[in-house]
This record gives C-alpha cells, structure tokens and sequence, in this order.
C-alpha cells in the first residue's frame, strides 16, 4: 500500500524528492494510532519516519534519527509510550 495512498500526506512528502535511499517499511501502532514507515537519508542522516492521519484534515509524523527503536529497545519503549489525546 502506497503511503499517499493512505493520506494526503503532500505536506510530509515536501522535500521527498531530496531524499535519498527512500524506502516505505510495515505499518506500526503508536498510541493505539496506526502509521505508516519509511526510511530514508536526509541532511546527513539515516531517518524513520511514522505518518498518520487522526482526524479528518489532520495528520501527524513521528521522526526518529540516531536512535535505535527495535523491539525491547528504549526507542521502542518511548515509542510505545506515546499517547494521543
């Protein structure tokens, strides 16, 4: 599934055209939330990247960078932390 296929995401995907090595990953639940993954380098570094929309016309995008977040991890634990309200 194709992450514009699931947002209007255009605001997120800004400089998707910079990126480099860009690579959409598994979906993943935070916050009882379900996103969207991607990987890819920008400004020197390797990102994560989690987008969501959780209402109608909003949507919100979690950045991870130089942080470890597979499963057990303290990445992971603050991701599975956060909290929508």
């Amino acid at each position: 599934m194709a992450l514009q296929g699931v947002l209007n995401s255009y605001k997120f995907d800004f400089y998707k055209d910079k990126f480099e090595n860009y690579q959409e990953i598994g979906e993943r639940e935070i916050g009882g939330v379900t996103f969207q993954g991607r990987t890819y380098k920008r400004i020197g570094y390797e990102w994560t990247e989690y987008i969501a929309q959780i209402e109608e016309g909003k949507a919100v995008s979690i950045g991870i960078v130089k942080a470890d977040i597979s499963e057990g991890t303290a990445g992971d634990r603050i991701l599975n932390s956060i909290q929508f309200k």
